[in-house]
């Protein structure tokens, strides 16, 4: 074959393909304009209070009511041919108060999983009619009264800048603001960001923010990855007697569970890095299921779209949860865990140094990592226990230097700081619904710490001096119950109390909590009061003092309990 049979040939093939793919496009879009993608929505319904699955109930999709379904006797239900977009759920059960899930992504590569709790009604009638209403405040947790609001992963993703972190989601709501353009920590009613608590699956976690500051509850970036966050709550004020340790805002976070029905595999990429996660059922139980999701940033990608003063970052986390329901109760194995560095060189050349670029070097590594594992048993049919345990550990280092131009640029230190800290938790909740109007739950938490900490920074004099230098180890110690009496389908009354010690000074304190809810056809008027507290941070209580007559002193060591 000669140069141009040659050359024909190899056109001729390229004519083919082009338009076999012209083709194959005009044949999809026809397909799209007369079909609308669908996709799989499911999920289980269960009982407010008890947490109990509730069979036979009707879920429907609200925009065309023949698409519905049924619950299983477990509560599971399979919606299938549901149209991607935000769509509205209702759930329908007789002597439940109806049930709605309003403006729920629904997306075509990934099914939509929900989790739908219907209260019962304190008063039963003969004839009812029921319509349904939203409520798009109110959290997941049935005894908070007031503060609350419930949020969903596709609604941190919806608010602007939130880029699907939790706290910079709230900074958008009424009454919070953040702290600062480069920190997700956030004001909450004018109250500082070291009171704001995280919670996983029910129990206090470190703070879970990659570049994290010590005491803080901010960083620059959330290692909670929105794709693994299920329901979850933040409160603002008054929160239920159950929680603790606070005195700003919560996060009530929750981790969702993977697919039980069918594998489900993903990956992302973007300008801060890449992401992957798969999901799916598990063969060793009914509705059995495990996720993963794994996220590592790209340092490159992110100086070259963000201003970091010359700090080059990276990071990377991972999110799980394996739940599995059997005859002996439901287990959940969860952990969230992530790793951070960052470096900063200012250059050995003092002619540019300014501002933008002060004369510092910089070395900072960060490390939180928690897992647990919670089993809950239900006794009767409106009881249940649920204990858990687990472990974490906290590391950070920060070691920053000047450089000397008379010294050849050597390196000057300027503070050095290390933290340590390994948390032993048990958690434990009793939970009885007495009938339809009334529901207690009381419980405990111990938390063991064991601590390493030590920073030295200038002294007044311009010499490093040792502030912190501590090993040891101390114990958090809570307690709570609470009631809820439904007086009325109107008017629900929540009180409880809360008592909690600080083991390493006895400090301690005694908190009782009470809110009001009356329901007024589709307003909602609430009012709460209560009382808060938090220890300070270990290295607060830990802080050394040499006054000029005698030897070193710990002027906070019997700090009491911030209280609000």
């Amino acid at each position: 074959m000669d140069a141009f049979s040659r050359y024909k040939h190899n056109h001729m093939l390229r004519l083919i393909t082009l338009l076999v793919i012209l083709l194959s496009v005009i044949q999809g879009a026809y397909a799209n304009k007369n079909s609308t993608p669908v996709q799989v929505v499911q999920g289980q319904v269960t009982d407010a209070e008890s947490q109990q699955g509730l069979p036979g109930v009707v879920v429907m999709l609200s925009s065309d009511k023949a698409k519905h379904t049924i619950t299983d006797s477990a509560g599971h239900f399979y919606l299938e041919q549901v149209p991607v977009g935000r769509q509205t759920f209702e759930a329908f059960m007789p002597g439940y108060k109806p049930g709605i899930v309003p403006e729920v992504l629904i997306s075509a590569g990934k099914s939509a999983q929900l989790q739908i709790a219907l209260v019962e009604k304190a008063e039963q009638l003969q004839d009812v009619s029921v319509t349904a209403k939203r409520n798009n405040i109110r959290g997941e947790n049935e005894f908070a009264g007031a503060s609350s609001r419930g949020f969903r992963t596709d609604e941190m993703k919806r608010y602007a800048a939130s880029i699907g972190d939790p706290a910079r989601m709230a900074a958008n709501l009424p009454g919070v603001a953040g702290s600062s353009e480069m920190s997700n920590g956030i004001v909450v009613r004018g109250n500082s960001p070291k009171g704001v608590l995280y919670r996983l699956e029910g129990i206090d976690i470190p703070n879970p923010n990659h570049y994290g500051k010590l005491g803080g509850s901010g960083g620059a970036i959330s290692m909670l990855n929105a794709n693994a966050i299920g329901h979850s709550d933040f409160y603002t004020a008054a929160f239920p007697a159950e929680i603790g340790n606070a005195t700003s805002g919560v996060f009530d976070l929750r981790l969702r569970n993977g697919n039980a029905v069918r594998p489900e595999h993903s990956f992302q990429i973007g300008t801060t890095g890449a992401e992957l996660s798969t999901e799916g059922p598990l063969r060793i139980g009914n509705n059995a299921s495990y996720m993963f999701s794994y996220r590592y940033s790209n340092p490159a990608l992110l100086t070259r779209f963000l201003d970091l003063k010359g700090i080059v970052p990276s990071y990377q986390d991972l999110s799980f949860k394996l739940n599995i329901p059997s005859a002996a109760g439901t287990f959940t194995f969860f952990g969230i865990g992530g790793a951070n560095n960052a470096d900063k060189h200012p250059g050995k050349d003092s002619t540019r140094w300014n501002e933008e670029n002060p004369n510092f070097l910089m070395h900072g590594k960060g490390s939180m990592g928690i897992a647990g594992i919670s089993h809950q048993m239900y006794l009767k049919h409106q009881d249940y226990l649920k204990t858990t345990v687990s472990f974490s550990r906290e590391n950070n280092m920060e070691q920053v230097d000047t450089l000397d131009p008379s010294r050849d640029y050597a390196a000057v230190a300027a503070r050095n700081s290390r933290l340590e800290n390994q948390n032993l938790q048990l958690n434990f909740v009793y939970h009885r619904k007495l009938d339809a109007a009334n529901t207690i739950r009381t419980g405990f938490n111990i938390r063991h710490t064991g601590f390493l900490i030590s920073e030295q920074r200038p002294s007044s004099e311009g010499n490093i001096e040792t502030v912190l230098d501590e090993r040891g180890s101390t114990q958090f110690i809570n307690a709570f119950v609470q009631w809820k009496n439904r007086i009325s389908d109107k008017l629900t009354l929540i009180s409880g109390v809360h008592t909690s010690v600080f083991v390493m000074n006895g400090r301690y304190s005694v908190e009782p909590r009470i809110s009001a809810i009356y329901q007024h056809r589709k307003h909602s008027f609430t009012m709460a009061a209560g009382l808060h507290s938090k220890p300070e941070h270990l290295s607060t209580h830990l802080l050394k003092k040499q006054p000029f007559w005698f030897g070193y002193i710990r002027p906070n060591w019997n700090l009491d309990l911030v209280r609000s």
